[in-house]
């Protein structure tokens, strides 16, 4: 298994992390507005947060 930081698919510079204890993931690009919730995270096994940053898991 490996673990990915994923790069946000609105700014493409950005990764994602959880604000607060809401369920959206939002970017870490102080210029990108873009969210998104959980679900969206396709193709992974698992999302996990790890130093502050969405980690996601994918089948080697």
């Amino acid at each position: 298994m490996t673990w990915i930081f994923p790069r946000c698919g609105r700014c493409g510079t950005g990764h994602y992390t959880q604000l607060d204890r809401a369920v959206r993931l939002h970017c870490t690009n102080s210029h990108c507005d873009h969210w998104i919730l959980p679900r969206e995270l396709v193709d992974i096994d698992a999302w996990k947060l790890y130093d502050g940053l969405v980690a996601v898991s994918i089948a080697d």
